[in-house]
């Protein structure tokens, strides 16, 4: 391998350029991004390969020569989960509140639920509320996360888990069954973030998850707007990790089989674990701890995890 020569008048590290691509990349990094001194230089310096990455992470501002943040630590943070009252949204919501987080659900129609999850999460030891609220409609949705930070202090974590899982056959799908349920699993989650993003860029750690499913992906025979709304929801993470980037983390979870339909039928349920890698159904806490890893994970951002089983692999 050629050896970098020192560059005399610029007072950086230059290199030979008959190189190969791969080295070559080194090298523009090496001339033109690395620093080096004059006098270092005279004692002989090693390879491009070698040299590269210890000059480099020596080099760096101190804001960024790190190793990496500790996760965040959920003690004395709040969270808001929409459709926290039931199902996979409770899971979620206990969760948190294991985690050491106070927990705000919403609701809509479950509203005997809701108080049971209450009670479930003060028993942990931790603050929770239940607020009713239509996550499709704006003055709402803002009035909703003006209560939680009104009665909780602040807001660190939103869980954008309300959805309908309802079977929309094509030839019944009609106007107004498209809005409610596109309303609910995109409107609502944009909705949300947008009135949540203050509070959440506030302490410069903030952490939305939305939770999609397979069927952004794999379209459902029968589940039109649920899967296109979805598969909608799965870019709207991506642009709000764009758009909140550096202060709010935003990410996505794609659960596969964890919770089946109520109308499910067991012949229906043994085809759904055979559909996946590890040949079973999951649970409604394997998406939770999901959700809690990725609410303290400091240096996740923009992208969907699969909690399927291995479902959306083996669809391949």
């Amino acid at each position: 391998m050629a050896q970098a020569a020192l560059g005399e008048e610029q007072g950086t590290v230059t290199c030979r350029r008959h190189r190969l691509p791969s080295q070559g990349a080194y090298c523009f990094m090496m001339r033109r991004i690395i620093p080096y001194t004059v006098s270092s230089a005279k004692k002989g310096i090693p390879d491009c390969w070698q040299a590269a990455p210890r000059m480099m992470y020596n080099r760096l501002p101190e804001d960024l020569n790190r190793q990496g943040d500790e996760p965040m630590d959920l003690n004395g943070k709040v969270a808001l989960v929409t459709g926290g009252a039931v199902r996979v949204g409770k899971a979620i919501a206990l969760a948190l509140a294991q985690a050491d987080a106070d927990v705000a659900i919403n609701y809509h129609s479950s509203a005997d639920a809701a108080v049971t999850t209450i009670a479930e999460i003060e028993a942990l030891g931790r603050r929770g509320i239940a607020i009713r609220a239509d996550v499709a409609q704006g003055a709402q949705v803002q009035a909703l996360v003006d209560e939680v930070t009104g009665r909780l202090g602040r807001l660190d974590v939103l869980v954008n888990s309300a959805s309908l899982w309802r079977k929309t056959p094509w030839a019944e799908l009609d106007e107004g069954a498209w809005d409610q349920l596109v309303d609910i699993a995109l409107k609502g989650p944009f909705l949300c973030a947008r009135a949540a993003a203050p509070h959440l860029t506030r302490h410069g750690d903030g952490a939305i998850i939305n939770i999609v499913d397979l069927s952004a992906f794999i379209p459902f025979s029968g589940y039109m707007p649920h899967s296109a709304a979805k598969a909608g929801l799965v870019n709207l993470t991506y642009s709000l990790a764009m758009e909140l980037a550096p202060a709010v983390r935003v990410n996505a979870i794609a659960p596969g089989p964890v919770l089946p339909p109520p109308d499910y039928t067991e012949k229906q349920m043994e085809a759904a674990a055979r559909r996946t890698l590890i040949g079973r159904w999951g649970a409604a806490e394997d998406v939770a701890d999901a959700v809690v890893f990725l609410a303290r994970a400091p240096y996740i951002t923009g992208v969907v995890l699969p909690v399927d089983g291995g479902e959306r692999l083996a669809r391949r």
